[in-house]
């Protein structure tokens, strides 16, 4: 059965850019006026060159069936940092589910909206070379996978060989992003470093232009007198500049409403073209040496009417119908069709002021229309092609005062749509700036926020004063690993009504692929919804969707900037007052377990030691006797005392090895190594060691318990040397990553056979009877209890009679 209404979903790049700000308002006007849903996905580009942008690409595997009917993918600005293999593989995981229609790159077996960035830029050219005398044209390309881009410079490369001029590849610039700084480069390298002279300058963007400009400005070239400017893309700022700039529009308003029709064409089962491609006609004014539109023209009335009193009469039926024409095919569906008939009243009124059937009425009526049409958001350009248009020509056969007549009312016309557009900016820049102050406002209520709960409520609360009607915040589930294919509704607010506040004891889980639960969105007529995503630098968040509302779209990105700051602090301070908790938690643990191990070591201090005191006591009285057999039991009893005696105290050692965040201090490992050196040098020199030891690193540490690991380390490894030959004993670096240090103990002394490398960090764990080497068996057992209390590692590497190795890796955080 045929759905009541579609939902098409959009993929573009960013909402503040003003040509994202067309295709997105086409749309929105054309989802009216067609009853169809629209998705933004404000995913980004594909490997974006800015390493957190491309967090937002996370939004498309969001897309599928169960969110969208079909997809319009902006693929020349998605894919302009992928090859094109790249770029038709993105599209076809979405093409084979889907009907999909690419706006601004061919892509095989997926039906394609092309602007005419070719014709547009090959008649500028030429333009220049034949009506300006320009010879030495200098061009800024675009990025290098761009499909205009490279259509425009191929433009430029045909022109000059239609015209036989060399190209001259010193000219040129390489292959940049969309930036101003790109235009202020070239013109610099061609001027300081090539020092080529130049006449021209075309841009395969305006943006390119715009920086191009300042730097000729700054050198003092006049233009257009010294270098004629020509540019792709035509804004308001065209107009507005000084000289006005000759450009030619890529058409994203139009292309984005084409594009919808095909899709729509599409599910109702048409066959749609794989190519529609739009013209992009070139503007000339003054930056090229041209004048404006209305001084450039030279309409001569007929020979047969030579004079304002000709007997001539022109068919006005006939000429009011192609203005009608005309004018429809420029005015959005929904305009042409109300109630006023906009193409009619304009048509009628322009001929009743030229042909004196009235006077001042065009005038009047231009003024309402704009009025009507400042709320439907009809571009300026647009309405600088309906006075063209208007525009007197040889086969309307008017009279020399009529033609004045026309070109008057056509001149009081450009005033007042020129009037009109700095009207409609400065409403865009008090509106950005109403929303900015208000951002800035809620913004200090919102740092005041400690949990998630307490955001949603007082998002519920301000978000409604920034004119959007419905929106919802979505975080994706990190209850323990971040699962970012189902997404937690914290907030959703539909048109007037709190629909779910997110609180401790109730929460919805769902698929991020239906974005929001059915239930939540909006009824009755169609939406148009913004889709941003929420992340910090590398950190997934989650995501917010906007209901369309104000029509400067850049308040959707400042909003998605805002919420990810603050949802990203407001959720790293939960986890401190988390881990606080936890933290007072392992405090109270933790002096329970200090209570227990004082105990137990009074038990090893006083209980266990009292009887050997008794020992010592009872073994007096025996050697009072002086007999033979007395004085042996006498010594084996204080030797075993004695011995006991040092198990005790290396046990003790071992169990009071604990490391908290409050121990830990920035230890310099080599001032550690010169005072266990200090400690040790009787025992070095009686030995004749050499003891060598590179640079050590600084790390977080116990400072004590770095003593007693290098002081084992290093005894044990004096201790067991190899009889008759000098101990050679190194302290080195060994290969460091990101987070640790490795430091290599190395030894040439008696080594350990490898079936033993296990045992000999186990209490008490002993290769060697004591009357061949003193000592508990402790000392590499209290070693890794250290390091491994510093989220270290200690291993060996050693075999028998060719000395020892050990390697003891510590964060060096």
């Amino acid at each position: 059965m045929k759905k009541t209404r579609y939902t098409i979903g959009l993929l573009a790049y960013d909402l503040t850019d003003s040509n994202d700000h067309d295709l997105f308002h086409g749309l929105t006007d054309y989802s009216v006026e067609q009853n169809f849903n629209l998705i933004h996905f404000n995913g980004g580009r594909l490997r974006d060159q800015n390493e957190y942008n491309i967090q937002g690409n996370i939004l498309y595997n969001f897309i599928g069936k169960s969110n969208i009917d079909a997809l319009i993918i902006w693929a020349s600005v998605i894919g302009c940092f992928v090859t094109p293999d790249e770029l038709q593989s993105f599209c076809e995981k979405y093409s084979a589910v889907m009907p999909v229609v690419s706006i601004g790159t061919p892509i095989a077996n997926i039906p394609s909206v092309l602007a005419d960035s070719y014709s547009g830029m090959y008649e500028m050219i030429d333009h220049l070379i034949n009506v300006h005398g320009r010879k030495k044209i200098v061009f800024i390309q675009g990025p290098r996978n761009h499909f205009d881009s490279s259509e425009r410079f191929r433009a430029y490369k045909d022109a000059l060989d239609k015209n036989r001029i060399p190209y001259d590849p010193l000219l040129v610039s390489e292959n940049r992003d969309w930036a101003p700084e790109h235009g202020v480069e070239t013109i610099r390298k061609i001027c300081d470093e090539h020092r080529i002279a130049f006449d021209a300058v075309a841009g395969a963007s305006l943006k390119f232009i715009i920086g191009a400009l300042l730097e000729l400005e700054k050198r003092r070239i006049n233009i257009p007198g010294d270098v004629s400017v020509i540019a792709f893309d035509e804004r308001p700022e065209c107009r507005a500049n000084t000289p006005s700039l000759t450009t030619a529009p890529i058409m994203l308003y139009e292309r984005g409403q084409i594009a919808a029709k095909l899709l729509l064409d599409k599910l109702s089962g048409k066959i749609i073209p794989e190519i529609t491609t739009i013209p992009c006609k070139p503007i000339y004014r003054q930056s090229c040496g041209c004048k404006n539109v209305l001084e450039n023209l030279s309409i001569s009335p007929t020979p047969e009417s030579p004079d304002a009193h000709t007997t001539i009469i022109p068919d006005y039926p006939a000429l009011a119908q192609e203005l009608i024409n005309g004018i429809s095919r420029l005015l959005p569906k929904g305009i042409v069709n109300d109630t006023e008939q906009w193409d009619r009243v304009l048509a009628t009124s322009f001929i009743a002021d030229f042909s004196e059937a009235s006077h001042g009425q065009f005038h009047v009526t231009l003024g309402s229309f704009l009025e009507k049409t400042g709320k439907t958001g009809i571009s300026a350009l647009r309405l600088d092609e309906i006075v063209r248009i208007c525009r007197p020509r040889p086969e309307w056969n008017l009279s020399a005062s009529q033609i004045t007549r026309c070109l008057h009312i056509l001149q009081h016309a450009l005033v007042l749509i020129k009037e009109f557009e700095a009207k409609e900016e400065t409403k865009k820049w008090l509106e950005l700036h109403k929303y900015t102050e208000t951002l800035i406002h809620t913004g200090h209520s919102w740092t005041t926020i400690f949990n998630i709960e307490e955001l949603a409520d007082i998002l519920a609360r301000e978000l409604p004063s920034f004119d959007i009607p419905s929106f919802y915040l979505c975080l994706y589930n990190q209850k323990n690993a971040p699962v970012y294919n189902e997404a937690r509704l914290i907030l959703a607010y539909t048109r007037g009504e709190r629909k779910f506040v997110f609180s401790g004891d109730q929460e919805i889980f769902f698929s991020a692929e239906h974005l929001i639960p059915k239930e939540y969105l909006p009824a009755g007529a169609p939406m148009t919804l913004v889709t941003e995503p929420l992340y910090y630098k590398e950190n997934q968040i989650g995501y917010a969707v906007f209901e369309a509302g104000p029509k400067e779209t850049s308040v959707y990105v400042l909003l998605r900037m805002q919420l990810s700051s603050i949802i990203w602090g407001t959720m790293i301070l939960e986890k401190q007052i988390q881990s606080e908790r936890t933290l007072e938690l392992q405090k109270q643990e933790l002096a329970r377990s200090n209570r227990e191990l004082e105990q137990f070591a009074y038990i090893v201090a006083h209980d266990l030691q009292e009887p050997l005191r008794k020992i010592s006591v009872f073994s007096e009285l025996i050697a009072r006797e002086q007999t033979d057999i007395s004085k042996g039991y006498y010594s084996k009893i204080i030797n075993a005392t004695d011995l006991m005696r040092e198990m005790i105290r290396d046990l003790l050692a071992y169990s009071r090895v604990k490391v908290t965040a409050e121990d830990l201090k920035t230890v310099d490992l080599s001032l550690i190594v010169r005072e266990v050196l200090s400690v040790l040098d009787l025992v070095i020199k009686e030995s004749n060691a050499k003891i060598t030891v590179e640079k050590l690193p600084v790390i977080k540490a116990e400072p004590i318990q770095m003593f007693q690991l290098f002081q084992n380390i290093l005894s044990n490894s004096l201790k067991f040397h190899q009889e008759n030959i000098q101990p050679q004993i190194t302290i080195s670096l060994g290969p460091r990553t990101k987070n640790s240090h490795a430091i290599i103990f190395e030894d040439n002394g008696i080594g350990i056979d490898a079936q033993y490398h296990d045992r000999i960090f186990g209490v008490f764990q002993r290769l060697h009877t004591r009357t061949q080497y003193e000592g508990s068996g402790i000392g590499l057992a209290i070693c890794k209890r250290i390091v491994e209390h510093h989220n270290g590692s200690i291993t060996i590497e050693s075999e028998l009679n060719k000395g020892t190795k050990l390697i003891v890796t510590l964060p060096s955080g």
